[in-house]
């Protein structure tokens, strides 16, 4: 099963699904290099080596927050917005599974018990000022 973008009706990018099917040849980079987070799966024959590197401080301007959500454990329901609030798409997704989300809104629900490994831009400002709910909750959980 391959990689996917999820987008919207103007073709503008909501998320990228990787599945835990998705078995690349070699160095994969599957987000174009414009966007906040950069996303690869790489795949590495035994022995191989990644060279001793570290990473430059440079200077970065970010506007927006991406989520990437690696489901460890269980199984869940992703609801995907677009960026007017409307409905788009709803995955369900399997330990394994992994999604970048770069715009739009989502709602999740958790099928069975999960655990979820989750990468945000920092530095965290506020609740108030990172996220806006799209709907009054009754009572779900913040992520």
């Amino acid at each position: 099963m391959d990689y996917r973008w999820i987008k919207d009706g103007k073709g503008e990018p909501i998320a990228l699904l990787v599945p835990k099917e998705f078995k690349p040849e070699g160095y994969n980079f599957l987000t174009p290099g414009d966007l906040n987070l950069q996303v690869g799966v790489n795949a590495y024959k035994a022995q191989g080596e990644v060279e001793a590197h570290r990473h430059n401080p440079v200077v970065r301007t970010i506007q927006g927050t991406m989520e990437a959500i690696l489901l460890r454990t269980g199984r869940m329901s992703l609801q995907l917005y677009d960026n007017q609030n409307q409905p788009l798409e709803c995955l369900e997704m399997s330990a394994g599974d992994f999604v970048l989300l770069v715009s739009g809104g989502h709602a999740i629900t958790f099928i069975e018990q999960c655990d979820l490994l989750e990468v945000k831009q920092g530095p965290f400002v506020s609740r108030e000022l990172d996220k806006t709910l799209l709907f009054a909750a009754a009572g779900g959980q913040s992520a």
